[in-house]
């Protein structure tokens, strides 16, 4: 199945990867070419790196599924023999841990490229972006965070994958961008109750005593549960969500 998955009518993806890194690599080459040059090239590849990294994984897991929503294919896709759970699992590994694997040492050398050319052509090096290396941060995220949040949140369009027939990855962000103003709207709205003082007399959090104990558990124990809830509890529910919706599918 995964060799099916990695080898099997997968130009596409390869095609789109490559033209985002050729315009990547245009847009260094410009930057460099211009005042200051190449030293904001270090900030700059952080974020190239965020946005090429959610943005190709989202538009890749939410075609996974293109063969049991296409008629014309779901035949085929049906007939192989392997169980639902392992067409599921399948799918995960490759959009996601052989994704971000791939994907980081590609981009590792897409920036070793990139330093090259801006040297060759405008004399000036800088600092090669390198996704391993913890220095690189954003606001005391590293590129490591990225590549685990991607795991996490790209399961929500693997489950929009065999939810939507149709332009998946749109639906999906629709969906997912609803979901998630109405858990802010939910949230505000229980924080509400705890702190109705705050509400009605103005927020003025230096002159709140919310007590020792609330205090520990807002510092430590909420980002905790953040953490569990963000890492294993909502991915494995979404990718249980999968299982069932395929396995419905299928039947």
């Amino acid at each position: 199945m995964i060799k099916k998955e990695l080898f099997y009518q997968r130009k596409a993806p390869w095609i789109i990867i490559g033209g985002v890194f050729v315009f990547l690599l245009f847009i260094n080459l410009l930057m460099s070419s211009e005042s200051p040059g190449p030293n904001d090239l270090p900030a700059n590849q952080l974020m190239f790196y965020i946005f090429s990294l959610l943005i190709l994984g989202t538009i890749f897991t939410a075609s996974a599924f293109n063969e049991l929503n296409n008629k014309s294919s779901a035949h085929h896709y049906l007939s192989i023999p392997a169980s639902t759970l392992e067409k599921l699992i399948s799918k995960w590994l490759v959009t996601g841990i052989f994704y971000v694997i791939a994907f980081n040492i590609f981009y590792f050398i897409f920036c070793i490229i990139s330093s090259a050319l801006t040297n060759y052509f405008f004399d000036q090096a800088f600092i090669v972006f390198n996704p391993f290396e913890p220095r690189f941060e954003l606001d005391g995220m590293t590129p490591l965070f990225f590549s685990k949040l991607y795991l996490a949140l790209h399961t929500v369009y693997l489950a929009g994958a065999i939810y939507f027939r149709k332009y998946a990855y749109f639906k999906t962000m629709i969906a997912q961008s609803f979901i998630f103003c109405n858990l802010i709207g939910l949230m505000m709205g229980i924080g509400s109750l705890f702190f109705v003082d705050v509400w009605t007399e103005g927020i003025n959090l230096a002159h709140i005593d919310i007590g020792s104990g609330t205090k520990n558990i807002f510092e430590n124990v909420f980002p905790i549960l953040g953490k569990i809830m963000l890492w294993f509890v909502f991915p494995l529910w979404m990718l249980t969500y999968s299982f069932f919706k395929l396995k419905e599918k299928e039947v």
